[in-house]
């Protein structure tokens, strides 16, 4: 997410999703070392979120920045051929919400 909307991964981050196997949700990002939330997350370089996203389940909750909390909807929809040239991660729909 921090590659494709092209920020510079400044913030504390995680991706809200149910996890497959255990049929709970989880959350997955970086973790929040200094405990100032309190959450327990797992890293995001230790799981992949490809074993999370399937047809059956296809949207997480994306927050990014706890402080400001901007929270997004992410959904799978297809796997895309990989296109020669193209730099990777990309987002190739991005919806913006009203107000």
């Amino acid at each position: 997410m921090q590659d494709a909307m092209g920020w510079q991964d400044g913030h504390l981050h995680d991706f809200l999703i149910r996890n497959p196997r255990a049929n709970v949700k989880e959350r997955i990002g970086i973790p929040d070392e200094d405990n100032e939330f309190e959450l327990n997350i797992p890293p995001g370089w230790a799981l992949l979120i490809a074993d999370y996203f399937s047809t059956k389940n296809s949207t997480a909750t994306y927050l990014y920045d706890y402080g400001d909390n901007w929270e997004h909807t992410v959904k799978f929809e297809k796997i895309m051929p990989r296109a020669k040239e193209t730099k990777y991660s990309r987002c190739t729909v991005c919806e913006s919400m009203p107000s």
